[in-house]
């Protein structure tokens, strides 16, 4: 694109130069062997022909030079971006192997029961609760890692647009979600009306398809249980742009205080919840609905969206920190931040394995 632009650039110019040529030159109907240019209609009519091709080509020209410099300019554009999609940043790695031995946890957690009597393989499998709290963190780490610049106290372009960021992620998981409601919806209508009515199945429809049944701790997990997670996550999704574009332009010191401050409102429900039911020794993997003290309340403060919208942010938080130092090129060492998932969830969930 760029050489024909060069080239037809140089055409008009030529054109230009040969207008002038003809302007200048005297008129060829003037000249004749042995006598004096006639100065009569003829010679002014060609010379007034000369000057508007000159004239007009010269217009020309300046707006075909106009476009090439637009067009140079978008092309230097791209250039720029295709340079900066090249330089992409690397994949972690290690964060897949984090997600496959969480999920297997998770998935072992939920048939443990049908495994095994021992009381101490149940108690340190079926704390499944615990483990999701990773999965918002992880993502919390991940958005913070795709929209901030590292080595650099400021956001990517991808925060400038924060209706296009929570719809963009948010359509990463509704679609399949909703494929998989209409799937099995002739199950799950007919268990709902045939148990609770027309107008329960048609309530726990509504929450599951537009992603709200986390909000109702008793509804939580209608028809599709696991997808409350989703449900949590959109929400904090919402406001996560916003989020993270105050964390980018954030001091180290100033990410340790929000860091503090995320953990301690955590941990205040939580706390609450452990305090008055007396659960400090509960482990709430092993109790179901009719033996937990206060199972409403357990679901209020597992499923809580705005129990999300804290544990997001808050491993944003620390790899802010991390990114805010100098940028390795080659991409990053995940252990400690591994271990510091594990840790920090198993603290904020205010649960300890026993």
């Amino acid at each position: 694109m760029a050489s024909t632009t060069r080239r037809k650039h140089v055409v008009l110019f030529l054109a230009f130069a040969a207008s002038v040529a003809v302007m200048l030159a005297p008129p060829l109907a003037a000249v004749t062997a042995g006598s004096a240019p006639a100065a009569g209609p003829s010679g002014a009519s060609v010379n007034m022909g000369a000057l508007t091709l000159c004239a007009v080509m010269g217009a020309y020209y300046v707006l075909c030079w106009h476009d090439a410099k637009v067009a140079g300019a978008r092309e230097a554009k791209e250039a720029e971006d295709t340079a900066s999609e090249a330089k992409k940043k690397p994949r972690i790695g290690a964060l897949d192997s984090l997600r496959f031995i969480l999920i297997a946890y998770i998935a072992s957690g939920h048939f443990i029961h049908t495994a095994t009597r021992n009381p101490f393989l149940l108690r340190l499998i079926s704390q499944i609760n615990v483990v999701v709290g990773a999965f918002f963190v992880i993502s919390g780490y991940v958005a913070a890692y795709t929209t901030t610049e590292l080595g650099q106290r400021k956001g990517s372009k991808r925060l400038d647009n924060a209706v296009e960021f929570v719809i963009t992620r948010i359509m990463g998981h509704w679609p399949l979600h909703i494929v998989v409601l209409l799937l099995f919806s002739p199950v799950f209508l007919f268990v709902d009306i045939s148990y609770s009515g027309v107008a329960t199945a048609a309530w726990n429809g509504f929450i599951s398809i537009f992603m709200l049944q986390a909000w109702f701790p008793t509804s939580a997990e209608v028809w599709n249980a696991p997808t409350w997670f989703l449900s949590a996550l959109s929400f904090s999704l919402c406001a996560l742009p916003y989020g993270l574009r105050i964390l980018a332009g954030q001091k180290k010191e100033e990410l340790r205080r929000t860091l503090v401050i995320l953990t301690l409102l955590s941990l205040v429900p939580k706390v609450a919840y452990s305090n008055d039911l007396h659960a400090w020794g509960i482990m709430e993997g092993m109790l179901n609905a009719k033996t937990h003290p206060n199972y409403a309340l357990f679901n209020s403060i597992r499923f809580s969206p705005l129990g999300a919208l804290l544990e997001v942010p808050f491993f944003a938080v620390t790899g802010q920190m991390s990114f805010n130092k100098k940028a390795r090129a080659r991409g990053m060492r995940l252990v400690v931040e591994v271990k510091e998932i594990l840790r920090l969830t198993a603290l904020e969930c205010g649960y300890i394995l026993k």
